[in-house]
């Protein structure tokens, strides 16, 4: 699963959004269920140290829980980590939907390891 990561530093926020995060831009398949029942495939489009943007298929429903499972390859390493988070937005678009998804109770560890991931890949 390869990874393409490009930085979004330039503070492209809308007017809306509550951002402390920059984003980056990524483009990467994971694997998240809503109350550990449903599963989900989708993309994902962006990622800071405090959660994602993915587009599915399939609707997530809004405000709900999710646990994530989401890979960092590098030339050096290949790592998962188990996240849990909740759909803080979905949109509807052209070809499916688009979710905003923050995370919740971070470790220090997975944050640290997000973090660097951005680092390593800028």
């Amino acid at each position: 699963m390869g990874n393409n990561l490009q930085g979004d530093v330039g503070g492209s926020m809308n007017a809306g959004e509550k951002r402390g995060r920059p984003r980056f831009h990524i483009d990467q398949m994971i694997e998240f269920s809503l109350d550990g029942e449903l599963h989900f495939h989708a993309n994902l489009t962006n990622i800071s140290e405090t959660g994602v943007q993915v587009t599915t298929d399939t609707e997530p429903e809004a405000q709900a829980p999710v646990d994530l499972v989401v890979g960092f390859e590098t030339d050096e390493d290949n790592t998962q980590i188990f996240l849990e988070g909740i759909i803080i937005w979905v949109r509807k678009m052209s070809k499916g939907y688009s979710a905003g998804i923050q995370f919740m109770d971070i470790r220090d560890d997975q944050r640290k390891l997000i973090h660097d991931f951005i680092k390593k890949c800028k």
